[in-house]
Order: structure tokens, then sequence, then C-alpha cells
């Protein structure tokens, strides 16, 4: 179809101008969904459920809107867009899961306890910056765990594979100790397995020590070692009047009761940081291990990319594990995370009251608007556990003896309540645990699952075999009873009792069967 020029030179162009600005100006009078009182509201509820760890996901924005102003249908996509874009100060992350323990644990109490011990140990001992230490193990999978990655490929192509087979995906554990002026001792690694061939360790990397557990963790038993490793490496720099300071968590793995006393002989003096409180007081867990592990990752992809492997095996773990440490290891990164978590320098306020907000509505009644969901509170037991669990805060000397006796029954009511509430945990476990057969090892016995399972087998069969076995005694003796009363029944009852009861069976003694002929 072609245009006539004729009509086309007749058109005015003032006439085109002025339809283009009526209908802009029809644009621009239409009303907002929200008004500007409505949306700043949004705003505050938006940060007010961030703040206290209950935030709101990116697509829930507009169902969120359409509920708390009763609006007839939630608004589209392109009203979150335009929302998103005239609230700069709204920005949407990566969430970061904290679980309800850890949100409950880091409360002000734990806290200002946490500081208070520290500062006493700090002003007694002495500490300085080069004997202060952290202990933490890193575990993670030999190949990087590598999640799925986004790919190049054509247009017309449909599916986005990648050929990837399954090689060395052991975990493998790495034991870091980092001190305050930002050294790093070698490390100790832990493979998955119970031997290692020499192409296993075939690293530049000499200063390390490496052990094998069975499934690729440190445990108890390894404390010992681990302890001596940390003394051959700092016995120059403490003594009895200067000792070292050994930061650990709550793991069961730091239990080992051997390690420990070895640890107080060789003036090295523990302190376990409050439970479920490592993912913000613990120096290695801010810091190091996350670009460690990030930085692991991507060595193992420019192996990969650089030699055309379709996998990672266990040769490749130790050059890997060098090249990561040396990246995130550094000497201002670990200075930084003994800072952030306000242990050298001591620092109480490093603790801001926003890494304190998620604990506020689970300890306290929530004072958030009614229209804001708010996360269920505790239950009475929860909060008699939390209470229990929670150290108290140093009281002041007493000034006689009335206090004293008080602050004894105090403390002995305490205990006696964490006994039974210990009782009560450990009564409903065990109605709520199911019975499975159970492998009985050897102390020090270590077995493969197919081990396992023969072992579990066998001990089935002999059970069966003692069930058979015990059946059949039943029967016998059922026999041997039944066979005893027919006897009664087939002897005489008008035999006297004064006769012998070997007449009765004279027919198998000859000698009796001849005397009873005789005198017959």
């Amino acid at each position: 179809m072609k245009l006539d020029r004729s009509y086309a030179s007749s058109i005015d162009v003032t006439e085109i101008e002025s339809f283009i600005l009526s209908r802009r100006s029809n644009l621009q009078s239409k009303a907002p969904l929200l008004s500007s009182s409505q949306e700043l509201e949004l705003v505050n509820h938006i940060k007010s459920r961030g703040e206290t760890a209950t935030p709101l996901y990116s697509f829930s924005l507009c169902e969120t809107a359409r509920s708390l102003f009763n609006l007839p249908s939630a608004p589209s996509d392109r009203w979150r867009r335009d929302f998103l874009r005239r609230h700069p100060d709204i920005t949407s992350r990566k969430e970061r899961r904290l679980t309800r323990q850890r949100a409950v644990a880091l409360n002000p109490v734990t806290v200002s306890t946490h500081f208070t011990s520290l500062a006493s140990l700090f002003s007694s001992l002495n500490l300085t910056d080069d004997r202060i230490f952290n202990l933490d193990e890193k575990g993670f999978n030999g190949d990087g765990g590598e999640s799925s990655r986004r790919i190049l490929c054509s247009v017309e192509q449909r599916n986005s594979n990648s050929v990837r087979t399954i090689g060395f995906a052991e975990h493998v554990s790495v034991l870091a100790c980092v001190s305050a002026r930002g050294t790093a001792l070698p490390p100790i690694i832990c493979f998955e397995g119970e031997s290692l061939s020499p192409e296993h360790i075939n690293s530049s990397w000499t200063d390390i020590r490496v052990t094998t557990q069975s499934n690729g963790y440190f445990t108890a038993a390894t404390l010992l070692s681990v302890i001596k490793h940390i003394d051959s490496h700092t016995s120059t720099m403490k003594s009895a009047s200067l000792p070292l300071l050994l930061i650990l968590d709550g793991s069961s793995t730091h239990l080992d009761p051997e390690a420990l006393s070895f640890a107080v002989d060789h003036h090295m003096h523990i302190y376990r940081l409050p439970p479920n409180t490592t993912h913000r007081l613990q120096p290695l867990d801010r810091s190091c291990f996350r670009p460690f592990s990030s930085s692991y990752k991507k060595a193992c992809v420019q192996l990969r990319l650089k030699n055309n492997l379709t996998s990672i095996s266990k040769k490749h773990v130790l050059s890997l594990l060098e090249v990561a440490w040396k990246k995130a290891f550094k000497r201002s990164t670990i200075v930084a995370e003994f800072e952030s978590t306000g242990i050298y320098p001591l620092n109480p306020s490093a603790i801001t009251s926003d890494d304190l907000l998620p604990s506020a509505p689970l300890l306290l009644p929530s004072s958030m608007n009614e229209r804001t969901p708010s996360p269920s509170p505790l239950s009475e037991e929860e909060r008699a556990a939390l209470l229990l669990s929670t150290p108290l805060p140093p009281l002041p000397h007493p000034t006689n003896d009335i206090t004293t006796r008080l602050l004894n029954c105090i403390s002995g009511l305490a205990s006696k309540l964490k006994e039974a509430r210990k009782e009560i945990v450990r009564f409903q476990r065990e109605s709520k645990r199911k019975t499975f057969p159970k492998v009985t090892l050897e102390a020090g016995e270590v077995i493969t699952t197919s081990e396992f399972i023969t072992k579990l087998q066998r001990m089935q069969e002999e059970k069966k075999e003692r069930k058979k076995k015990q059946l059949a005694n039943q029967r016998k003796k059922r026999k041997k009873c039944d066979s005893s009363e027919k006897d009664k029944e087939n002897t005489d009852p008008n035999l006297s009792s004064s006769q012998p009861s070997s007449l009765i069976i004279s027919s198998s003694n000859p000698i009796l069967h001849a005397s009873t002929e005789k005198e017959g």
C-alpha cells in the first residue's frame, strides 16, 4: 500500500504535535496506584522486616502491597520495577540463611558476658596480639562442589549440557590456626579414607600436615595431634608468665580430655565461644574461610580449563589448596577479621545493634505494626531453655553472708532446672526414637559400609539360629513332658505301691523276670 503524496503534503505538522502532547498529558494525569504516604509506609515496612531477619522477597512485593492497602488486585511487575527505581534506598540482595538457634543465641546478654570474660582473660594473662589464636576447620568437597554456572552457546541450541564425570568428590577438611597479629600456622589437611599414596602428596607445600579419617572430618581423637602441632610452632613465644590463648568453638571435636590437659601443661589457655554465635564472633568464619572456599572453586575451574579435564582427582587437591590458601590467608585479612569480631583490640561495640536485631522478636513481644506479620513467639519450654543456656552477667561481689547464701541458692536451683530440662528432652527423644539393629564396634575399629552390611547380616543370621535352637529346645521339653504323661497313663493302677517299680519293666530285666516265674 502506497501513501498518496498529495494527502501527505496536506497534513499539518502542528496537528500531529498537539495530538502527541494531548496523549502525554492524559498519561501524566493518570492517578498513581499508591500515594506518596503509602509508598513511604511500604518502604518503612520493607526496612523493618529486613532488620528483624524476616525480609520480604522480591516476588512477593506486589502481593504485600495489595494486602497492606486493600487493593482490588496485585500490581504488575512493571509497577514493582518502577517502585524500586523510585526508591534507590531499597535494593535486592542474595539472602543469607540464619537458623533460629543462631538468631536467638546472639543476644545482648550473651554478647556482654562474652566480652566480659575476654576482658578478664586479657588482664589476667597480659595478652598481646601474637599470643591470641583462633582454631577452626573448614570442610568442602574435593572437586570444589561447584554449582551450575552460566555458559555461552548458540541461540539455536536448546540444551545447555556440560559433560562432567564424577571424579574425586570425597570430603576434605582443612584446619586453620591464625593469630591476631596476622600470622597463619601451617594447616592440617584431613582426607577421607584410610590411606594415601605418594601421588596424592606431590605438592611443594612441605610445611603442612596430612591425616586421614573415615569420613574426612576431624574428630576428638585428632585434637591431641593438633595441639601438639600448635605447640611446636609457638613454643618460643609462650611461657608460664606469658601463656597463649586459644579460642575454639563449641564443637564436640574440641573436647578431648587428654588434649586439653596437654594444652594446660604447655601454657595454653582454652576459651570456648558461646554456642551458635560463631557466625559473628569467630574470626575465621568472618573473613578467611569464605574467600578460601571461593578461591578453591576458581582454582578447580582454571585447572579443568587449562588441562581440558572433566574431573578433579585426589592428586590435584594439595596444589589447589596451596593456591587458595595464599590468596585467602593474608596478614591484612586476618588482622581485619579479629577487629571485626571485637576480639583484638577488645571492642564490644564491634557487635552492632543490627547484629542483635534478629534475636529481638524471638525474645520479646513484637512491637511492630499489626499489619506486619511477625515471627511466632517462643514457647514456654524454648524460653526456659534459652534462659538456662544463656550465661548470667557478672554480678558484683557480695557484701554480706545473706547475699552469698542467696546467690548459692540461685545457682543451685539453676543447675537443678537445667538437669531436669535435660532429662525431659532425653525422655522425649527416647520415646520418639525407633529401634534399629546396631553393630557394636571394638575400640578404634573402622569399617566400610559393605563390611557393616555383611556384619549386620551375620548378626541377623546368628539371631535366627539362636531362635531356631530355642524353639527346638522348647519342642524337646514338650515331647519329654508328653512322654512322661503317657507313661503315667499306661501304668497299672491295681499294683500296690509296695511293689518295686522294676517289676513293671520286668520284661527288660531277665533276672527279675525269672524270679517272678518261679514264684508263680
